[in-house]
């Protein structure tokens, strides 16, 4: 296997990780709700006030991670590739991080609310890491891999643990 495979193997390790977690928690929370039955902890304008702003926490999750990333990765191609590939991978984790934090401030939602809808930026969420797999193509593009690059990678030996 070639060394470029095995750098995105790690980072689908990761990928595959912040998927289960999402998936782990909107079941966990989906079926406390439905099996317990609970009523809202907040009732008329102090759950509008506490919806809104999880909502807002939500959205600057979702937009902290698409635009920190985005102008992380355009610094990353002035680099070497040791400290690119490192730097990308951080990058990656932190994105991930932050759409899985949506799913958690959701979760919260769910159980103060009491309202199913936060389930659906528990998907919203999903949608995103599921967008957000590392494959070689993508890694090649973000980080504007030469093919000089590319053959140095498989000089390059990785940590086998994320």
């Amino acid at each position: 296997m070639k060394m470029i495979e095995k750098y995105v193997n790690l980072l689908t390790r990761a990928w595959y990780a912040s998927l289960l977690n999402i998936i782990l928690i909107s079941g966990f929370v989906t079926a406390i709700y439905y099996i317990w039955g609970f009523e809202p902890s907040f009732y008329n304008m102090k759950s509008v006030i506490f919806s809104y702003g999880l909502m807002l926490a939500m959205v600057m999750c979702v937009f902290s991670a698409g635009k920190s990333s985005k102008r992380k990765l355009s610094k990353l191609k002035e680099l070497d590739l040791p400290n690119k590939l490192t730097k990308y991978r951080a990058i990656l984790l932190k994105k991930l991080l932050l759409y899985s934090m949506v799913s958690v401030i959701a979760a919260i939602g769910f159980f103060v609310c009491a309202e199913p809808n936060y389930l659906l930026f528990s998907a919203i969420s999903l949608v995103l890491i599921l967008l957000s797999k590392p494959t070689q193509t993508k890694m090649r593009i973000e980080l504007a891999l030469s093919e000089e690059e590319i053959n140095k990678i498989e000089k390059l030996k990785f940590e086998k643990k994320i």
